[in-house]
């Protein structure tokens, strides 16, 4: 896999979660990463660039990973969109409220790096 062309967008409004994130993606090999720190800027952005996965959190204020991802499935040129959520929430509580949007995967926190390479691994191959 050529790690050069992968481009992933994450979002989360703590911006020592974001570190997380991007050191242990880089530790993976990503280097191309955008960070922002709240879904409603995420949705403008994907609105006008392009990325191969949105990693996000699931609680924000304004508006929540929930509401993004819905936002991005009913977009008819982003509802294909890889969409990774990294959350401290319940799988159960993630799982009843994304189904119906075709969640591509979720991540609980803390994680590990193995965690998140076998789910990169998986949406990215």
């Amino acid at each position: 896999m050529d790690f050069r062309n992968i481009r992933i967008l994450i979002i989360d409004d703590f911006s020592s979660m974001r570190k997380i994130l991007i050191n242990t993606l880089n530790k993976l090999g990503y280097y191309n990463i955008v960070e922002i720190d709240s879904h409603k800027k995420g949705w403008e952005l994907l609105q006008k660039e392009t990325f191969n996965l949105v990693i996000s959190d699931f609680n924000s204020p304004e508006m929540t990973g929930v509401e993004l991802l819905y936002q991005i499935r009913k977009t008819p040129g982003l509802k294909h969109q890889k969409f990774l959520m990294v959350t401290a929430e319940s799988d159960k509580r993630i799982l009843l409220r994304t189904k119906h949007l075709h969640i591509d995967g979720y991540i609980l926190k803390p994680f590990k790096i193995e965690v998140l390479k076998a789910k990169l691994d998986a949406l990215l191959k």
